[in-house]
């Protein structure tokens, strides 16, 4: 007994407690009875006194969805044109505006300084001008574009006739002295290629060898077969390769047109001649230029032959003012 009344005890202390915890939390409003039971309106303002809770608040004026952002007025398509309409004029009256404070009237400026003037500059002027004698091609706006439009072209002819003067003063550096445009130079430039190349092709030819892959019915194949026979002659070595008969091997080589024919170095790495027919002159060329690479040549330099190097033609060949210092 004296157990079941202690736990009574303690339980109905904790009730006691947590009574007392929830009238602490719960703000209870005032009210103001009348005579006849009805609320007074001093109780109705009393509802301003809620509670620290945000569940108990009234929904106001947005309600319980208020986090819902509201959707906004749609403009229809024809709105959106008229809009439009009236701001497109807005914009190219401000662009012209602008336009018309950098560009002064065409008599403002010199010739000498428009002569001079810098180009970025000069084209705003220039654009400026062309720009009003096509939207007004008047005799006003004609008279200035083809005044500024002179000046322009005698730009040029300054720019022009500079140079020329400048490389006849320093022509000893300009392309024409290793590339002569003359034909007895030309002959010569033709016959020292030639020269060069065939050292390359069979001077060095047990260095390498040629694989053409073939395809039967192919009439370009044939072709280039009989263009071969005169490198087979020279002493080239040359394999041939068909598709029906090798199909791995194509394969494996990534070959994907008939004919092609590639070049394989003596350590095993290859590379492409050419693809269709190719004249036996440029499977020369190709030979040369395959084999400058396997040799560790310079990609810079892979255009030009070597008895070109150091001469204008050289990329790597400084320019005159660097080449004094």
């Amino acid at each position: 007994m004296t157990i079941l009344f202690a736990m009574f005890f303690v339980l109905c202390l904790n009730l006691n407690c947590l009574a007392t915890l929830v009238q602490s939390l719960v703000v209870v409003p005032e009210r103001a009875l009348t005579s006849n039971g009805t609320v007074s309106k001093k109780a109705d303002t009393s509802q301003d006194k809620r509670s620290n809770f945000s569940y108990t608040e009234p929904p106001g004026e947005k309600g319980w969805w208020w986090y819902r952002e509201e959707e906004k007025e749609k403009e229809s398509p024809k709105r959106m044109q008229e809009l439009e309409q009236r701001v497109e004029p807005v914009i190219e009256t401000a662009k012209e505006e602008k336009e018309k404070q950098e560009v002064l009237p065409l008599e403002k400026y010199t010739y000498e300084e428009l002569l001079y003037m810098d180009p970025e500059k000069f084209n705003k002027i220039f654009t400026y001008y062309l720009n009003q004698a096509i939207k007004e091609p008047n005799e006003k706006n004609m008279f200035y574009f083809f005044n500024i439009l002179d000046v322009a072209r005698k730009k040029a002819a300054l720019f022009s006739y500079m140079y020329a003067y400048t490389m006849q003063k320093y022509s000893q550096y300009l392309p024409t002295a290793a590339y002569p445009t003359a034909y007895p130079g030309i002959a010569k430039r033709v016959e020292q290629i030639d020269t060069e190349v065939k050292e390359y092709v069979f001077g060095k030819k047990n260095m390498y060898g040629l694989i053409v892959f073939l395809k039967k019915g192919c009439p370009y194949c044939e072709v280039q077969l009989n263009i071969l026979k005169k490198a087979e002659q020279q002493g080239l070595r040359i394999k041939k390769v068909y598709y029906e008969s090798n199909p791995d091997i194509v394969t494996k080589f990534g070959i994907e047109m008939f004919p092609t024919i590639i070049m394989v170095y003596k350590d095993g790495r290859y590379i492409p001649i050419g693809s269709g027919v190719v004249s036996l002159d440029d499977v020369y060329k190709a030979i040369a230029r395959g084999l400058r690479i396997f040799e560790g040549g310079e990609a810079g330099r892979f255009g030009i032959y070597e008895f070109q190097q150091g001469t204008p033609l050289d990329p790597y060949e400084p320019s005159p003012l660097w080449k004094k210092k």
